[in-house]
C-alpha cells in the first residue's frame, strides 16, 4: 500500500478519551472514524469505504456486519480473544483478521489473584459489614492460600502468568492443556496433569481458555461433581466456559465454596 491510498479505518466501541491519543498516533494517509458505540449500525459504513476495522470484544463482526462493507479487508481486535469474530465469513470473503496474543496478560493474571483473594477473605462481606458499622469477623474466616493446590485450565501467556504468581504464594500448581506443546518451556512449579487430575486434586480452579464450541460449559454438572468438595472456581475467561446454572446449583449445594467471575455468559 502505498501513501497516497487514503486508507479508510473505522474504529468501534472506542472512548472520546483515547481518540485524540489514538489520532495523534495515525499515519496522515489515513481516515479515521471513531464510533462509540458496541454494535455497528449502517450509517457507521462511511458508505461501504471501509477498509480496515477495529474493534474490541463487545464488538460482533459476523455475517450481518460484513454485509454493510463491501471493501473490508481487514478485521482487528484489540484483544487476544477473537470468539466475537465469524472467522468463517471472514474467510470466504478473502478477508484478514488480527488480534493481540498477549493483551493484558499479566492484568488478567492479577486480576484472577484479586478475585480469588476477594472471595477467600470475605472482602465484600466485610466491607459490607464496615459500612453498616460492624466490625464482628464472625463468619468471614477465610483461608490461606499457601499450601492449597491451584488448578490452571489452558497454559497460555495468561494461564502462565498465573502459575507463577502461585508459586510466589507457595501454592502446588496443576495445570491441563491438551495444546501446550511438550517441547515449551514449562513453568516452574508447575505440573502438567489430566483433566480428572486437575478436577479432582485443585483446591481453586482457574479458567484460562478461548470459547469456542469444544469449551462451551467446559465447567458442567459433571466437572462440578469431580471436584473437591469446597472448590473455588475463578474465572477471567469468557462466560460460556461454565454451566451457569450448574455453577448456581453448586454453590446452593455447597461443593462449590465461592465463585470470583469477571465474566458471564450473556453479558
Amino acid at each position: 500500500m502505498t501513501e497516497d491510498h487514503r486508507l479508510t479505518v473505522l474504529f468501534t466501541d472506542f472512548a472520546p478519551t483515547d481518540q485524540a491519543a489514538m489520532q495523534q498516533r495515525l499515519p496522515a494517509h489515513w481516515h479515521a472514524h471513531f464510533v462509540q458505540r458496541e454494535h455497528l449500525v449502517a450509517s457507521d459504513t462511511e458508505d461501504g469505504a471501509i477498509e480496515v476495522l477495529c474493534v474490541f470484544v463487545r464488538t460482533r463482526v459476523d455475517e450481518s456486519v460484513l454485509r454493510m462493507l463491501p471493501r473490508l479487508r481487514l478485521v482487528a481486535t484489540r484483544s487476544a480473544g477473537f470468539d466475537h469474530i465469524d472467522l468463517e465469513a471472514c474467510r470466504k470473503r478473502g478477508i484478514a483478521v488480527c488480534h493481540v496474543p498477549d493483551y493484558g496478560s499479566a492484568s488478567v493474571a492479577e486480576h484472577a489473584f484479586a478475585l480469588l483473594l476477594g472471595v477467600t477473605r470475605h472482602l465484600t462481606q466485610a466491607h459490607e459489614r464496615a459500612r453498616q458499622g460492624s466490625f464482628a469477623y464472625r463468619g468471614l474466616t477465610g483461608f490461606e492460600l499457601e499450601g492449597r493446590t491451584l488448578g490452571i485450565v489452558g497454559l497460555g501467556r495468561i494461564g502462565r502468568h498465573v502459575a507463577r504468581i502461585a508459586v510466589g504464594f507457595g501454592m502446588d500448581v496443576l495445570a491441563y492443556d491438551p495444546a501446550f506443546a511438550a517441547s515449551a518451556a514449562r513453568p516452574a512449579g508447575v505440573s502438567l496433569v489430566t483433566w480428572e487430575q486437575v478436577l479432582q486434586g485443585s483446591d481453586i480452579l482457574s479458567l484460562h481458555v478461548p470459547a469456542t464450541e469444544a469449551t462451551r460449559h467446559l465447567i458442567d454438572a459433571r466437572a462440578f461433581a469431580r471436584m473437591k468438595p469446597g472448590v473455588v472456581v475463578i474465572n477471567t475467561a469468557r462466560g460460556a466456559l461454565i454451566d451457569e446454572a450448574a455453577l448456581l446449583r453448586a454453590l446452593d449445594d455447597g461443593s462449590v465454596a465461592a465463585a470470583g467471575l469477571d465474566v458471564l455468559e450473556q453479558e
